[in-house]
């Protein structure tokens, strides 16, 4: 029994359709392994930008406490003059 022209009709939408649905599965995967591989370089970004963060919150500390030092000293020697 030969396939009549609804029947290649119907075959040609059904191998179209599931050309269209691989290469659609193939995109989304790509596109996650994308996703995946930016979110690990954000992640490094901001692990990066924290530690420089909190090396120069650190610093600030330290010069806070040296100028406060020094105008302790200053007081100091003010006060000496002035006695």
């Amino acid at each position: 029994m030969p396939l009549s022209i609804t029947h290649y009709m119907i075959l040609i939408v059904l191998i179209i359709s599931i050309y269209c649905t691989c290469v659609f599965l193939l995109d989304v995967s790509a596109s996650r392994k994308r996703i995946k591989i930016k979110n690990k370089s954000w992640e490094k970004f901001a692990n990066e930008n924290s530690t420089k963060h909190k090396i120069e919150a650190s610093m600030n500390i330290w010069k806070s406490l040296g100028v406060s030092n020094k105008n302790k000293e200053e007081d100091k020697k003010n006060h000496e003059v002035d006695l």
